[in-house]
Formats: C-alpha cells, structure tokens, sequence
C-alpha cells in the first residue's frame, strides 16, 4: 500500500490568497467603475439639465421682452387715438391724470409724454419707476408724480418742472433754460401716422439709464406721443429667473450692446468735489447738440 502524501498547506493558501485577491481587486474595479459610469451619467444629466434651464430661461426672456415691447407700442397708438387728448381746454391738466393712470396700471412706463410741431413738450414722469429717477429731476423723496413742460415764454425757450405727491397736490416747481426742441429729436422724427416705431436703446436725458422710447403721430396732428420705458424692468426680471447663485444672464442686441443683466447694479464711489467749468455759448451749443439722437 503506497503512502499518501500529505497536501501541501502552503500551496492551499497561495491559491485561496490568489482567489481572495483576483476577487478583491473585481470588487474595488467594479466599484470604480461604476462610481465612474454614475459621475459620467450624472454630469451628464446636470449638464442636459443646466442647459434646459438656461434655455428655457432665454424663451421665456424673449417672449417677456417681445410682449412687452408689444403691448407698448398698442398702448402708444392707443393713447394716441385717445378723443379728448388735443382739447385745448384744461389740456395739460386731462393730459396728466390720464398719464398718471395708465402708468398707475404699467409701472414699467418710466414716462409718456406729447411732442407739439411748434417744437413744444409736456411730459409726465412716474417718480417710482425705479432708482435714481428723483436724484435725475431734482424730485424729493416724498414726491410722486413730475411734469415736464418746455415751451416758449417771452420769446425764450424754458422748462418748467412741476412735483406733485400722489394726490396731484403741487408741492414745488421750478423754471430754467433750455435749447430742447422736440422737432430735433430721433422719436418725433421718425414718428409716423399709422403705426407706433420703436427706438433703439439709449440713455435718457436725466437718469442716465438705458430706455426704449414708442412713439406714433396723433390722428389729424403732427404732434407725436410718445412713451419711454426703461430697460431696468427686463433687469429685474432676469433676476427673478433664479438659475443659481453663480448664474449671469445677460441680453444683448444684435451690435453687442447689454440692454439687461441679473446683475445687480454696483454701489459707485462718491467723486471728490471738482470746480464747473465755464463754457462759452458756442460751447454749450456744440454739447447740446450731441444729446439730439437722443430724447
């Protein structure tokens, strides 16, 4: 009877090492890469997902700027049509509380206001359109309403500014100089009869803020109406999208100018004191007329 040979314990453990380990290293491989596949497919999915929002963020910007710019240039032609808005009689009081109502119901309006073709200007402004429209006409906080009337007194032409509260109770007013004429102006220029057209964005003469301005002639006038519309109401809105903390949306026009940002606007540092300094007459005009594209 031949002997067994007894197994060899060492070579046993070897393999049942080699085993554990081929099975160890399948596991942490597996667990790799899935780990890998779930980070791929996940960045994916937030990238597809960050995209979506974005884009749908744009579509509905778009549709928001579209009808507003709408509905602004209806309501132009619409005011323009309005029955008793060239009667003499108590014009400027009929103009004004009809201004003040229709802004009343679309703050986005910053003003409305009517261009006469003897080169006169009666405008309503809507003080709590947004920043900086007080600090722009010299208004006080308490002040609601501003009227803006330049015409010709004695043969010089001024601006009167009237500042109202809410009741339309006057509180001050004020008269200075001015070289305005409204038939200079790209608004009334351009204005037409059967059809309100839209400006490109500028900045407005006193707040300094970028703006649209609809404009259609009156029936049976060659006055023109016309109403302004800051771009900081497209601002806000882009703010209120919410895509994150860290998401920017800008909107630019075809030139590449920024009419909107959901940025807010940085606080500016206050400028030292300088001395004004005196221009000749010639000075003054040359200045005046480089605003004329402008309102």
């Amino acid at each position: 009877m031949t002997p067994q040979t007894p197994p060899k314990r060492g070579l046993r453990f070897s393999i049942r090492s080699l085993v554990v380990s081929i099975v160890a290293v399948t596991i942490v491989l597996t667990a790799i890469l899935a780990i890998g596949l779930q980070y791929y497919f996940t960045r994916d999915m937030a990238i597809d997902a960050a995209r979506d929002r974005y884009q749908l963020a744009a579509e509905n910007t778009a549709s928001y700027i579209e009808s507003e710019e709408s509905r602004g240039m209806q309501l132009t032609e619409l005011l323009a049509r309005y029955p008793s808005l060239m009667d003499t009689e108590n014009q400027s009081v009929s103009m004004r509380d009809l201004f003040a109502e229709v802004m009343l119901n679309r703050p986005i309006f910053y003003s409305i206001y009517i261009g006469f073709p003897n080169g006169d200007f009666y405008e309503v402004i809507n003080l709590d359109n947004g920043p900086g429209v007080r600090e722009g006409v010299g208004a006080d906080d308490t002040d609601r309403w501003a009227v803006n009337r330049v015409r010709q007194i004695n043969g010089i032409r001024q601006r009167e500014l009237y500042f109202y509260d809410s009741e339309f109770s006057l509180k001050h007013q004020r008269t200075e100089p001015t070289s305005y004429d409204v038939r200079e102006r790209q608004w009334f220029i351009h204005a037409k009869h059967d059809r309100a057209t839209r400006s490109e964005p500028y900045l407005f003469q006193y707040t300094q803020h970028a703006g649209k301005t609809f404009s259609v002639k009156i029936p049976k006038s060659e006055a023109v109406l016309a109403i302004d519309v800051t771009l900081d109401a497209f601002s806000n809105y882009l703010r209120q999208t919410n895509l994150g903390d860290s998401s920017e949306v800008y909107v630019y026009t075809q030139s590449g100018q920024i009419i909107a940002s959901s940025q807010l606007k940085e606080t500016s540092t206050e400028l030292p004191a300088v001395t004004p300094l005196t221009l000749s007459g010639e000075e003054r005009r040359y200045l005046d007329s480089l605003g004329r594209s402008g309102r």
